[in-house]
């Protein structure tokens, strides 16, 4: 399998078992050091395919153990169901958040996450702590959560916010979504793009 670099993550061309791989390590990252999972991630495909997921498990856990991925129960159990319903991967060019929520283990931070770098023009937002903090430097007068909300209205509400910012900035979703994560990993949030300071 193709390793996954988290630093290249935007690919609108991927193979529907590349497909399939992106949302598993999507996945794996939620939450976590994404350089750290990624590595781990990586270790496990090595010298394995999608059939990996095919395996009972308790066999499919133990796999996971032996490169310390984490999160064993609801990653094994977010695994078989994706195989489950995605059996090779093709579903995933068309599908939408929603249903990717159905998912057990997929929020719609990560749900968003997949769409966005994955699929050319997707107009959804990835609420992260990043893009939430960026938000509240955007729109100071607007309630801005410091986690990721779950219910679906007030997730929509948030996502206007940054869509209306990447129309303005003349960025696409994933553009933008990615220059706010690479400011933020390297701790220099200024270099994150700024609306108020093309437009002051």
């Amino acid at each position: 399998m193709k390793a996954i670099n988290q630093n290249q993550i935007t690919n609108f061309n991927r193979s529907p078992s590349d497909l399939l791989l992106f949302l598993l390590w999507t996945t794996t990252v939620a939450g976590k050091r994404s350089d750290v999972q990624t590595a781990k991630f990586n270790r496990l495909f090595k010298n394995r395919d999608l059939t990996t997921l095919d395996l009972h498990g308790n066999a499919l856990r133990k796999i996971m153990k032996t490169v310390g991925l984490g999160q064993y129960d609801r990653l094994s159990k977010c695994w078989k169901s994706i195989r489950n319903t995605f059996k090779n991967g093709g579903q995933l060019y068309t599908i939408n958040r929603n249903e990717l929520t159905n998912i057990p283990g997929i929020g719609p931070k990560t749900a968003s996450f997949f769409i966005a770098h994955s699929r050319e023009y997707a107009e959804v937002a990835v609420l992260d702590t990043h893009v939430l903090k960026w938000l509240k430097l955007e729109w100071p007068n607007a309630e801005i959560p410091d986690t990721t909300p779950q219910d679906e209205n007030y997730y929509q509400d948030l996502e206007a916010l940054f869509l209306g910012r990447s129309c303005q900035l003349d960025m696409s979703p994933s553009e933008l979504d990615t220059a706010i994560w690479q400011a933020y990993a390297n701790n220099k949030p200024e270099q994150a793009p700024r609306y108020h300071n093309y437009h002051a």
